[in-house]
């Protein structure tokens, strides 16, 4: 065989070589880009779906404290609306008028007074029931079948209306903060229900 036929085999083997290798190639690069468009859509969607798990995670959790948050609020307005009702009952009885007051004071000393007490009355109350309630208290006992001995005190600072009693170094709380606390810690459930009832 001559020498350029021989050359020529080589040439076209090379070149057939060539192409067999330089289409392998392409086809592997192909075959990588679409591994790589593959991987990259996968990973893309991986974190969209972890960023929008996050964000519910988030929503969800801010939703939850906005909602704490409003219950808070509402316990807090609703508090508010049984102290307000506690505190009307203690300004209303106050605001008794005097012959009112001094009548319901009656009552409750001759339910629990024995007529040997100390009756201690702020100091407000002096100038409002005068002289002639210890007087008329005394009477009351007396009338009753109990002793009519009570002794008026005036306290140096207001105890909100009512009294006390003292009688061998106890003394019993009436005033009308004390009594109303004492109803408040009963019926502040039923006054909660009666506000905020559903209808």
């Amino acid at each position: 065989m001559p020498l350029e036929d021989i050359l020529r085999k080589i040439e076209e083997g090379a070149s057939e070589e060539s192409q067999r290798i330089l289409a392998e190639v392409e086809e592997k690069s192909r075959m990588a880009l679409d591994d790589a468009r593959r991987e990259a859509s996968s990973r893309k969607e991986q974190i969209v779906g972890e960023a929008r798990a996050q964000a519910r995670r988030a929503e969800s959790l801010s939703k939850a404290r906005a909602d704490a948050a409003t219950r808070q609020t509402i316990l807090r307005q609703k508090q508010a609306a049984v102290d307000a009702v506690f505190a009307s009952a203690l300004s209303s009885l106050n605001a008794l008028p005097d012959d009112e007051y001094a009548d319901i004071l009656l009552r409750a000393l001759s339910a629990r007074a024995g007529g040997d007490e100390i009756l201690i009355l702020g100091p407000e109350d002096e100038e409002r029931l005068g002289t002639a309630f210890i007087v008329r208290a005394n009477q009351a006992l007396a009338s009753s079948g109990k002793a009519g001995r009570l002794a008026v005190e005036y306290a140096k600072e207001s105890l909100g209306g009512g009294f006390a009693l003292s009688s061998g170094g106890v003394t019993e709380n009436l005033t009308f903060p004390t009594l109303v606390k004492r109803f408040r810690d009963d019926m502040e459930i039923d006054v909660a229900r009666i506000l905020f009832e559903e209808s």
